[in-house]
């Protein structure tokens, strides 16, 4: 499982679980690249006639109507990236229950959607409908050219999950990067993506979402620094170019009327994903301290090159191995090392012999080997199990 680095000025650091060779010089292209996608920062204006808000800052112009960006424009290459799509097709916003049943707060069912200036640079769009009401609040940033939008949801009905903004209309030659599955680039139909959800951190590993053509894209994040619950929607079974920006509630969910609070970045860039996805990852580190964190990480972990997962314990393939990799660069994780079966009786963690002489032979080599933790899961027969079954978790 190869992994990719992002540089950080003239410097390589993992991110998002993700390792790939750069080119010398790569980091420095591309802070250039990046100083060119905020060189006119400081502009921004925003308009509101005949229901459409019109955003213009120093890297991008939007047209929202409805709740939908209908129109984004770069202003770096002019390049615009959403096509024309039926405004009434589907809802901006919706309410989502369990099952991801969704309420659309929109036009139908006696609704009506409106939309209104609070000041030079904010505006937002007022949702009434059948199932519940909702706001969406527009925002302009002019140091950094975003576009923020901060979608909120109320209903009278109880077991609300989430309130999901939508984005359509994404032109056809625009792949997706994320980070799912630690890292994909792919059209938005391919089957390993469409119509689904994914959630916030474990499926969806940090909250951003590149929409990338050859020389420029789009992209959009938020900047949560309160561990909000959060999923990416992508695509629906009618329309795959479609992304759904989930914020989710605090559970238990039983009695909750409301989600929202969260507000998502959209901005267009120059280059490829890694100038939008080093923005992203110098934010986090700033935001989480997280250079504290690295400097307690093994120095061996930098040079690691390859990364093998669910190792089987056969010795063979240590030697075998050997001989197409540096042992001293490779990460073994390796699931079979118990005395019980995988996933039978947690919380015991006793090593057979096997398991053993599988780590101590492959440490002698020069591997560096993971043992399989599973830190979430219990066997309920386990005796352990009824001492702590009062504080066990539960899923939304």
């Amino acid at each position: 499982m190869g992994q990719n680095t992002l540089p950080r000025g003239v410097t390589r650091r993992s991110f998002v679980k993700t390792t790939a060779a750069s080119v010398a010089g790569a980091g420095i292209a591309r802070k250039v690249t990046m100083a060119q996608n905020s060189a006119s920062a400081g502009k921004a204006e925003l308009r509101v006639q005949d229901g459409r808000v019109t955003a213009e800052t120093g890297t991008l112009t939007a047209v929202i109507e409805k709740g939908f960006i209908r129109s984004l424009k770069s202003n770096i290459t002019g390049d615009e990236f959403i096509q024309t799509f039926d405004l009434n097709q589907a809802p901006a916003l919706q309410l989502i229950y369990r099952g991801d049943e969704t309420a659309a707060l929109d036009e139908s069912k006696f609704g009506s959607i409106s939309c209104r200036r609070i000041s030079d640079r904010r505006a937002e769009f007022i949702f009434q409908s059948w199932d519940g009401d909702g706001v969406l609040s527009i925002e302009i940033v002019p140091e950094s050219g975003d576009l923020l939008l901060e979608p909120s949801a109320f209903s009278s009905r109880p077991g609300v999950r989430a309130c999901r903004w939508s984005l359509k209309g994404i032109r056809p030659d625009l792949q997706l990067v994320a980070p799912l599955f630690q890292g994909v680039k792919l059209q938005l139909d391919d089957p390993l993506v469409r119509n689904t959800r994914r959630s916030w951190p474990v499926a969806w590993e940090a909250a951003f979402a590149v929409l990338q053509s050859p020389a420029a894209g789009f992209w959009i994040h938020t900047q949560d620094t309160a561990y909000r619950y959060k999923a990416l929607r992508i695509g629906d079974r009618e329309d795959p170019r479609v992304l759904g920006f989930d914020t989710e509630a605090y559970g238990p969910i039983d009695d909750n009327l409301s989600a929202g609070g969260l507000a998502w970045r959209v901005n267009v860039f120059k280059g490829d994903w890694q100038v939008p996805a080093t923005s992203y990852r110098d934010w986090l580190w700033r935001a989480y301290n997280l250079d504290a964190a690295e400097a307690q990480r093994k120095s061996w972990i930098r040079d690691t090159k390859l990364a093998l997962c669910w190792c089987p314990g056969d010795p063979a393939i240590l030697d075998a191995l050997s001989k197409r990799a540096d042992p001293n660069k490779v990460l073994i994780h390796y699931p079979g090392w118990r005395t019980d079966s995988y996933d039978e009786n947690y919380p015991d963690y006793v090593a057979s012999k096997n398991g053993r002489d599988f780590i101590a032979r492959g440490k002698a080599m020069g591997f560096r080997i993971m043992p399989h933790f599973n830190s979430i899961d219990m066997d309920p027969s386990n005796p352990v199990y009824a001492q702590v079954r009062d504080f066990q978790y539960r899923d939304i």
